[in-house]
């Protein structure tokens, strides 16, 4: 990204079923705390063989480096057998970092990984978003470094292992009044020991509790 781009009222599909290829990739060596919006809206990733079957996007988004980007009403539909990711967002310096990033409207189905957290991703607001038939819904991985703010709002995770969770330091997370479908053996959220947080307002069904 140069200076800004949009992406809008379109599908890209696929016929691979194997998970190699990666639909959009977003990536700029200038840190855009400051810079121009970017805008994904109205966007379908899925294969060419319909709707979580058997071909897929390994990687929806790819956004390295890539900052004050907006989703809006974007649609990743992953396979049958619940793979693929639909937004990675990392950076390698902090100094590059991957910051002010909204996903709004949206639905995420059929993933292993719906939006990764990766190193050096700070001051990501999701909100008004369905996460269908995933493994995980947001996941933070173990070894990142330099993340901060992440807030979870007025969402719905229904996944087969943890709807959201931090593998590694995570200064400032906010998850509240969403809706968490658990599973067997699963977690709504799962922080581990390494963060700070605020989890308010939220159902967590299947244990039939709120907090």
């Amino acid at each position: 990204i140069f200076s800004s781009v949009i992406l809008k009222d379109l599908a890209l599909t696929t016929d691979d079923a194997t998970g190699a290829n990666t639909a959009i990739t977003l990536t700029s060596s200038n840190n855009y705390i400051y810079g121009a919006q970017s805008l994904i809206e109205n966007v379908t990733l899925r294969g060419d063989d319909g709707y979580g079957v058997t071909d897929y996007w390994g990687v929806g988004v790819a956004e390295v480096s890539a900052g004050n980007i907006t989703y809006d009403k974007f649609n990743y539909f992953g396979p049958s057998t619940f793979a693929g990711i639909a937004i990675n967002i990392s950076a390698p310096t902090g100094a590059t970092a991957s910051e002010l990033i909204n996903i709004s409207n949206s639905t995420i189905n059929l993933c292993n990984k719906g939006v990764v957290y990766g190193t050096y991703t700070q001051g990501v607001l999701i909100s008004n978003t369905n996460f269908i038939g995933c493994n995980y819904g947001v996941y933070v991985p173990s070894g990142s470094t330099g993340l901060d703010q992440l807030s979870i709002t007025n969402s719905e995770f229904n996944t087969f292992i943890d709807g959201v969770v931090s593998l590694s330091p995570l200064s400032v997370l906010s998850v509240s009044n969403s809706l968490f479908i658990i599973e067997a053996s699963s977690a709504g959220v799962d922080v581990g020991a390494y963060t700070t947080y605020t989890i308010i307002g939220n159902q967590f069904g299947g244990v039939n509790s709120t907090n």
